[in-house]
């Protein structure tokens, strides 16, 4: 983006010169990328999105089709790894065919409101392969295929898609009678294309593999979640066009986190401004002035305390730049994580270089707005 501003910079001057007079307007030099970051919080150029976060991210269309099939989750895989040199695509067909196991659990509860057959749970099994072939997912592989329950079994039971989960609730980790773990999906998301499951899994295995929910986890899982996502759209930013739940709810998502942050720079804990200006103030989403803040937003239910780290969560971050080892999920975590943001965001390190950031924000339909009125740092 800097060379191709660079290069505009003297065509536009030429343009100025040919169409206006001397006592004319003087045009306006053509911002660095890191100015029109600065001017963050952007505004949402879309009608569509800025209804979508107008109601809570409820009530937007369900994609319709059919589900995959296994050998085309494998093919899906293995395109997406040609582009994004972070997906490791050696072992896609080994870990499609070890998975299998997951889609075999079977409940009549329900309260779980299990829907659709084994068929239906490939895209399911696609979404947990591309996440443990990621780049720091190996973590993740090890606890998923090798962690077990005291009362025997792997530790994760298995993925569902699940009716009973409110419509604003994409994933829920459930703790079974029996001490196990199952990953219910919301059933609105059964026939979306599963490489933007990708980002959900991770987070929902990689954070939440106890039971408890910690608001310092689910920070963690959903930073872990926007910057899988961002990393995939660099490679593929198609991922990010269409008009159905998960593409529209995944998108609004990483904008709440790529507006968090003072200045031109990531952050967990503070912003320029409110992450949605599109909002009036007195709406929840249009009051949020930090991701941290946005977060809670969307598991209100998670407590205060701190809870158990994850090493399958804190590698997954590492691998992508975050190096915040910890023993619990907790404030001190956060804020490591949120120092860590700024190091890599200022100094256009491990794939977060400004140009890349820009390209992005225009994908997830925003558009630099007149900045938030200064730094922001929320009581």
């Amino acid at each position: 983006m800097k060379r191709l501003l660079a290069c505009l910079v003297p065509a536009l001057a030429l343009l100025a010169a040919c169409n206006s007079d001397s006592s004319g307007p003087e045009v306006e030099k053509p911002r660095t990328a890191e100015a029109s970051l600065a001017l963050r919080p952007w505004n949402l150029s879309d009608p569509a999105y800025r209804n979508a976060v107008r109601n809570s991210f409820a009530g937007l269309p369900v994609a319709a089709g059919a589900p995959i099939t296994a050998n085309e989750g494998v093919q899906m895989l293995a395109a997406f790894a040609a582009v994004d040199s972070r997906m490791n695509p050696g072992r896609i067909p080994e870990l499609m065919d070890t998975t299998r196991a997951f889609q075999r659990f079977r409940s009549t509860d329900p309260a779980i409101g299990q829907v659709g057959d084994s068929l239906s749970y490939a895209g399911l099994r696609t979404a947990l392969v591309g996440a443990m072939s990621y780049e720091g997912g190996a973590e993740l592989e090890k606890w998923v295929l090798g962690a077990r329950s005291p009362a025997g079994g792997l530790m994760l039971a298995g993925m569902i898609f699940s009716s009973t989960l409110p419509e604003t609730v994409p994933a829920q980790m459930t703790v079974l009678a029996n001490g196990r773990l199952l990953l219910r999906v919301n059933a609105r998301l059964m026939y979306e294309n599963p490489l933007r499951l990708i980002p959900l899994i991770a987070h929902e295995i990689a954070a939440h593999q106890d039971g408890q929910n910690s608001r310092a986890e689910e920070v963690a899982g959903s930073l872990l979640e926007q910057m899988i996502w961002y990393h995939m759209l660099t490679a593929q930013e198609s991922l990010a066009e269409g008009g159905t739940v998960l593409p529209v709810t995944r998108n609004l998502r990483l904008s709440a986190f790529l507006q968090s942050g003072t200045g031109s720079s990531l952050g967990l804990t503070a912003a320029n401004g409110s992450l949605f200006p599109d909002m009036e103030a007195d709406h929840p989403l249009g009051a949020t002035r930090s991701f941290v803040q946005f977060v809670q937003t969307q598991y209100p239910g998670a407590t205060a305390a701190a809870s158990p780290s994850s090493v399958s969560l804190t590698s997954f971050l590492a691998a992508l730049g975050l190096q915040c080892p910890a023993t619990e999920f907790s404030e001190a975590h956060l804020t490591c994580l949120h120092a860590e943001l700024g190091r890599i965001s200022s100094g256009q390190m491990n794939g977060f270089a400004y140009d890349r950031r820009i390209a992005v924000m225009s994908a997830l339909r925003m558009a630099p707005g007149q900045g938030g009125g200064g730094p922001v740092t929320p009581r």
